[in-house]
């Protein structure tokens, strides 16, 4: 019920300071302004439920590319391939907002010194790492999970 609460409080933007502190002391969570567009992208993924249908988006996924050798467990192979889907989500979510600030505003200023061929390269090579980083911390969270419960 409190988390429904705090969903609603997101949902609907009524933030006051005091408020968030309670939330942050309650739960740990702190809440930013309801104008902030990462606030909006993840209220628009919680109401029209894009992690459930990412997460039942994953095991088909993992299946059509069929990398996943059979003896081991489905659960953690899932799990690395929904984080890849949602780091893919938010790198596309977020695209238009890094190129307009790169492009747009350090060039407005003079701070620019990328072409697009760099800026594409670089994009693709830091997704890559990500991607990289990512998938054995998730595969190792899940495992211990597992093995904890």
């Amino acid at each position: 019920m409190q988390f429904c609460y705090v969903f609603r409080i997101l949902w609907h933007g009524c933030f006051d300071c005091k408020f968030m502190h309670i939330i942050w002391l309650l739960f740990g969570i702190y809440i930013m302004k309801p104008t902030d567009k990462k606030v909006k992208c993840t209220q628009a993924l919680l109401h029209f439920e894009g992690l459930y249908k990412g997460w039942m988006l994953s095991g088909p996924f993992l299946e059509a590319i069929s990398i996943w050798p059979s003896s081991w467990d489905i659960e953690i192979g899932k799990s690395i391939c929904f984080s890849i889907i949602m780091l893919i989500f938010n790198t596309v979510v977020g695209l238009p907002i890094s190129i307009y600030s790169t492009f747009v505003l350090e060039e407005k200023h003079g701070f620019n010194k990328q072409t697009v061929g760099f800026y594409i390269k670089d994009f693709f090579k830091k997704n890559l790492v990500s991607i990289a980083i990512t998938s054995p911390i998730v595969g190792l969270i899940v495992k211990i999970v597992q093995v904890k419960y």
